[in-house]
C-alpha cells in the first residue's frame, strides 16, 4: 500500500476522519480510516475537533487510510485509538495533521484562516493530553471533586441565570472558601500525593502548546481526556487563582527544578485563556489585538516558529490597540495569514512588527523588542521582538495595567499628547533585507561607565533573574564611589543614598501591580520566579563574596521581613538586570540597566517615550537597542528643557 494522495480541497471544504470500528480485534486491531470531503457551512455536519501536542515528529507510525497511507505521530495513535475505544460505531475527527495536506503550504493558509469556524462549528472539541501516567487520575478526581462541589454550592445561583460577571464573581467567592485552609480544600485526598500529581498533570505539553489557545477560547462544547478519564475543562483559573491561593499552597514545594518552567507555564497560560474565553462567550472580543495576545501568550510553544503567529490570527481584533492608518496605510486592518510571509520566521516578525508600528503602537513594541535575546543574532533587527523566546525582564514602561502612564522620560502624559515618531525604512545598502531599519526621534543624553556585578541566579527555573545581592552590594559600592570619586556631591534629585537604593530597588514603582488587578501582574509571568527568587535570599548570601558583608545581610532580611509589600515591585524591577553608573558631560547618575550592557553603551530618550533606552552605537552611525533602563533622576522628564532632539536610526 503507498502514500496516501490527497485530493484538492475545494473552497469552504475541509477533511474529515473517519476511523472504522475495530471489531472482533479490540484494542489490537489496526487503526483503519478514510478521508472525506465536507462543505464546512453546510447543516447536518457531524464531526468532533480533536486537539493535541504533536509530540516528537521523529517517531511515527502507519495509518491505513483509503487505498494508501498515512504517516502519524504516537500522540494522535494513542488518541484515535482511545476514541475508536469509546464506541462501537464509527468516529468521525478533524486532526490537523492529517485533514490538512501538510506538504500544501497555500491549503495550509486556507485551512488556518478557517480554522476558529472549524472547531466553532464542531460538535465538539476533544482534548488528548495523553495516556495516564504520574497518578494524573488522582489529579483529575480531585479536579472533578472541586467541580462537583462548586457546581451544588452554586446551583441557586445557576437556576437564577445571573449575569456572567455576577456568576463569575459568586463562583469566585465558593472557590476561595473551599481554600480557606488545607483539611477544606483536599477533604479525602492526601494533600501531598495530589499536589505531586497537580503538578505533574500541568507538566504536559498541551497546556502550554500555541494552537491550544485558539481551541480553548472558540469551543463551544470542549472535554479533556486524559487516559481513560475525563476530566473539566474549567479547573485552572478558579482552583489555582482562588482556591489555592486562599489555602497558601505553595507550589514551589511540589514541583520538580526540572519540571519548573513547564508548570508556571502551563498554569499561567491556563488562566488567561480561560479569561479570554469568558470574554468570547460573551462576545467581548476588544482588546484581543494580536500585539496584545503575542504579548500575552509569548511563552507559548509551537513545533514551527511562524505558527507562533499564526495560531493566535483567527481570534485577534486588529492589530494593536491603537489603530491609526499611516500616510502610507495598512493592507487591512484586520491582520490575515495570506499577507503574510509563510515560512521564514525574520520576515514574518518584522513584518508583524511594521503593522504594529503602522497601527500606532510604537512604543509598546519597542519594549517587547527589549525582552529579547537579539542581540546575539546580527542579522536580526535589534527593534523586532522574537516571539518564540520566553520574556528576559519586565517592561518599565508597562508596570501596570495603564500601560505607559507611569513614567514620562520623554515627555508629558498628556491625553493628546503626539505619538512617538516610529518609522520602519529600508536600508539604501541592503534594499533587499526590507524595511528592517527603525527611524525614531531621540537625544543620547549619556553613557555607561561603571557596570555592577552580575551573575545568573541560582533559582532553578529562573535563570533570567538577576541576583537581588549582587545589585543590592553593586548600589552599595556606587554609594562609596560617590564619596570617593565624585567628592560626596549630593545625587542630582538631592536624595539621601539610602533612599536612592530603596527607589532604584523597586525601579520608581510607588504601587504594587497587584493593586491595579491580578491580570496587570499575572500576564508577565514573574510572579513564581520572583517567589523563588526571594524565597532563596537568604541562601545566596551564603556565597563567599557576600558572606561578611553585614550590610548586605541585612538588606535582604529587610526585604524578605517586608513581603508581600517588596516582594512583586522588587521582582518585576530587578529581573534580567543590572545596576550601572551613567554619566552625561556634568552630572552621574545611578539605575538599573539590562543584563547585556557593556561600557561605552548610550543611555537614549525617545521624544514623548515613558522611559530611556539603552543603545549600542555601531560604526556606520546606527545603533542596536539593548533594551529599556530605568535612571533615577531622568524618569519625570527631568532632562526635557536641555534636549536637543534628532532622527535616530537603529538597525
Amino acid at each position: 500500500m503507498g502514500f496516501f494522495e490527497y485530493t484538492p480541497l475545494k473552497d469552504g471544504e475541509i477533511r474529515v476522519l473517519t476511523i472504522h470500528p475495530s471489531g472482533s480485534r479490540g484494542i489490537d486491531a489496526p487503526l483503519q480510516a478514510d478521508l472525506e470531503h465536507i462543505v464546512l457551512d453546510s447543516e447536518g455536519q457531524d464531526y468532533a475537533a480533536l486537539s493535541y501536542a504533536w509530540g516528537d515528529a521523529s517517531v511515527l507510525h502507519p495509518l491505513a487510510c483509503g487505498k494508501g497511507t498515512l504517516n502519524i505521530t504516537t500522540n494522535l495513535r494513542q488518541a484515535l485509538l482511545r476514541l475508536r475505544s469509546s464506541t462501537p460505531t464509527k468516529v468521525r475527527i478533524w486532526a490537523d495533521a492529517v485533514c490538512i495536506n501538510q506538504n500544501d503550504q497555500d491549503e495550509k493558509l486556507k485551512q488556518i484562516a478557517i480554522m476558529r469556524h472549524i472547531y466553532g462549528k464542531a460538535k465538539q472539541t476533544i482534548v488528548w493530553l495523553g495516556d495516564a501516567a504520574d497518578d494524573s487520575d488522582t489529579a483529575i478526581r480531585f479536579f472533578d471533586s472541586l467541580d462537583l462541589r462548586l457546581r451544588q454550592k452554586i446551583a441557586d445561583h445557576l437556576n437564577a441565570r445571573l449575569p456572567f460577571d455576577e456568576a463569575s464573581r459568586i463562583m469566585g467567592a465558593y472557590m476561595k472558601s473551599f481554600g480557606r485552609d488545607q483539611a477544606t480544600l483536599f477533604q479525602d485526598f492526601d494533600p501531598d500525593r495530589t499536589m505531586r500529581a497537580i503538578v505533574a498533570f500541568m507538566a504536559r505539553p498541551w497546556f502550554r502548546r500555541a494552537w491550544c489557545i485558539q481551541v480553548y477560547v472558540v469551543s463551544p462544547d470542549l472535554k479533556m481526556l486524559c487516559g481513560d478519564r475525563e476530566c473539566s475543562s474549567a479547573f485552572a483559573m478558579p482552583t489555582f487563582i482562588y482556591a489555592f491561593d486562599g489555602a497558601n499552597i505553595r507550589l514551589n514545594k511540589y514541583v520538580p527544578a526540572s519540571q519548573r518552567e513547564d508548570v508556571f507555564r502551563g498554569i499561567e497560560q491556563m488562566t488567561q485563556i480561560q479569561d479570554q474565553h469568558n470574554d468570547y462567550e460573551k462576545g467581548d472580543v476588544q482588546g484581543h489585538h494580536l500585539f496584545r495576545l503575542l504579548q500575552l501568550y509569548r511563552t507559548s510553544q509551537c513545533t514551527m516558529p511562524v505558527d507562533k503567529v499564526y495560531s493566535l490570527v483567527g481570534i485577534s481584533d486588529g492589530w494593536s490597540e491603537n489603530v491609526v492608518r499611516s500616510s502610507r496605510g495598512l493592507p487591512s486592518q484586520q491582520p490575515s495569514v495570506f499577507e503574510m510571509p509563510t515560512t521564514n520566521k525574520r520576515d514574518l516578525f518584522v513584518y508583524v512588527a511594521q503593522r504594529v508600528l503602522q497601527s500606532g503602537d510604537g512604543e509598546s513594541l519597542f519594549g517587547e523588542a527589549t525582552r529579547s535575546r537579539r542581540l546575539s543574532e546580527p542579522n536580526w533587527p535589534s527593534w523586532v521582538p522574537d516571539w518564540t523566546e520566553s520574556p528576559l525582564t519586565s517592561q518599565y514602561g508597562h508596570f501596570f495595567s495603564e500601560t505607559q502612564w507611569f513614567f514620562k522620560a520623554g515627555g508629558p502624559k498628556a491625553p493628546n499628547r503626539p505619538r512617538p515618531d516610529f518609522r520602519a525604512v529600508r536600508d539604501p545598502e541592503n534594499p533587499d533585507a526590507g524595511e528592517a531599519i527603525l527611524q525614531v526621534t531621540g537625544a543620547v543624553v549619556q553613557e555607561v561607565f561603571v557596570l555592577g556585578k552580575h551573575t545568573p541566579t541560582r533559582v532553578p527555573g529562573a535563570p533570567n533573574l538577576s541576583s537581588l545581592v549582587d545589585i543590592l552590594h553593586s548600589l552599595q559600592g556606587f554609594e562609596r564611589l560617590w564619596d570617593e570619586t565624585l567628592n560626596a556631591e549630593p545625587y542630582c534629585t538631592g536624595e539621601p543614598w539610602s533612599k536612592i537604593q530603596e527607589v532604584i530597588m523597586r525601579a520608581g514603582q510607588t504601587k504594587e501591580p497587584s493593586e491595579f488587578g491580578a491580570s496587570a501582574y499575572r500576564e508577565y509571568g514573574w510572579g513564581n520566579a520572583n517567589e523563588l527568587e526571594f524565597d532563596l535570599a537568604e541562601e545566596n548570601t551564603s556565597n563567599p563574596v557576600y558572606a561578611n558583608d553585614s550590610a548586605i545581610i541585612s538588606s535582604v532580611k529587610t526585604i524578605a521581613d517586608e513581603l508581600p509589600s517588596w516582594s512583586r515591585s522588587v521582582g518585576n524591577a530587578v529581573a534580567g538586570r543590572v545596576a550601572a553608573v551613567t554619566s552625561s558631560t556634568t552630572t552621574a547618575y545611578v539605575g538599573l540597566v539590562p543584563a547585556g550592557t557593556e561600557k561605552g553603551d548610550q543611555i537614549c530618550i525617545l521624544r514623548t517615550c515613558s522611559v530611556p533606552y539603552v543603545l549600542r552605537p555601531l560604526e556606520n552611525g546606527r545603533y542596536r537597542l539593548v533594551g529599556d533602563c530605568y535612571i533615577h533622576g531622568v524618569m519625570e522628564g527631568e532632562l526635557l528643557d536641555s534636549l536637543e532632539f534628532e532622527t535616530i536610526q537603529i538597525e
